[in-house]
């Protein structure tokens, strides 16, 4: 079975979050994690800043999304090359 790719929380300077377990070797991509504005259960249009490596999946996992909207026909590791090791960022 193949992992999906690693992804890492990164700051608004590309650097990656000090919070997040990250290496050279594992770690695939990196997405915005630090101080994502999300919204809030406080109420319908609250907002509040988040940080997390939770974020950065979300980021893209999205993408992937996107993709596979552009390109149908794209086969599963297709997709994972672009979004991960192989998309050259």
């Amino acid at each position: 079975m193949s992992l999906p790719p690693a992804v890492a929380a990164a700051g608004t300077t590309d650097e990656l979050a000090n919070f997040a377990t990250w290496n050279a070797t594992t770690t695939h991509l990196a997405a915005p994690g630090v101080g994502v504005r999300s919204t809030s259960h406080e109420s319908d249009s609250a907002l509040r800043y988040e940080s997390g490596s939770s974020a950065a999946c979300a980021i893209v996992g999205s993408a992937a999304a996107l993709l596979r909207a552009a390109k149908p026909a794209a086969t599963v590791a297709e997709l994972k090359w672009v979004v991960g090791p192989g998309g050259g960022g």
